[in-house]
Order: structure tokens, then C-alpha cells, then sequence
């Protein structure tokens, strides 16, 4: 093994501690686990690992976006100061959890978001069907 991967592993090997020896099924959790690990260095290095590592631990948590940033609505007075008064849609590009989206649908906006971030998208359509917005 390279020492490039070595903080990869040792990331690894502290996930497995987690794990219970006591079920065969929290062990193959922990093995998916560190093969994630694996895909995501393989796709970007140790950024996307922490990357990843971040947006598990925000999804596994069910931590709102929307309420962890404090300034959404600041954030939507300036883009929607910038819009044409004629405006009738809204393409929101990197959306994450989709809250600029679905602002600009509640005020009317024809909104489609993009991320490229599959569990935000996720996350943001569910939002939007559930709130009949986007």
C-alpha cells in the first residue's frame, strides 16, 4: 500500500472500531463504509474522502441545511434584487438542499436546481414535494 492512501486508512480502521463484533450486519455496514472511502479517494483524494465524510455525517444526522445556514434569507433578497422584473424562472446551479430553489418557487419562479451532489438532490426533492413549491 502507498503511503498516499495511508490517512485513508487509518480513517478506515477507525470506522471499523466502531463496529460490533457481536453481528455479522454491522460489520458489512463497516466494509461498505470503507469501500466508500476507497471510491470517493480514488475519485478526488483526500478532499473528496472528507468531503464525503462530511455530507455523510450531515445526511446520517438529518441535519437541515435551511436551518444550519443562518442567512437564506439575505442570501435570497440579493439574488432576488438582481432579477429582471420580468423574470419567470430560476435555474439554481451547485442548490445543495435546494432552499434558493424552492424560495424562488414560492415566490413564483419557475425553479429547477442542480447539484452534482446526488444525496443533496435527493434531499432537495423531497423538500420541494413536500412542499408543493418546485
Amino acid at each position: 500500500m502507498s503511503n498516499t492512501v495511508n490517512p485513508l486508512w487509518k480513517i478506515a480502521s477507525g470506522i471499523e472500531k466502531m463496529g460490533s463484533s457481536d453481528s455479522p450486519e454491522p460489520n458489512k455496514e463497516i466494509s461498505n463504509y470503507k469501500n466508500r472511502l476507497v471510491e470517493l479517494y480514488h475519485e478526488g483524494g483526500i478532499k473528496e474522502v472528507f468531503r464525503g465524510i462530511r455530507d455523510f455525517v450531515r445526511m446520517e444526522l438529518h441535519t437541515d441545511y435551511a436551518e444550519t445556514r443562518v442567512d437564506n434569507d439575505t442570501r435570497w433578497s440579493f439574488i432576488s434584487e438582481y432579477l429582471p422584473s420580468d423574470a419567470e424562472t430560476l435555474i439554481d446551479i451547485g442548490c445543495a438542499e435546494g432552499e434558493m430553489t424552492r424560495l424562488a418557487g414560492e415566490s413564483g419562479l419557475g425553479a429547477v436546481g442542480y447539484d452534482n451532489n446526488y444525496n443533496r438532490l435527493q434531499s432537495a426533492r423531497k423538500k420541494s414535494a413536500s412542499s408543493g413549491t418546485v
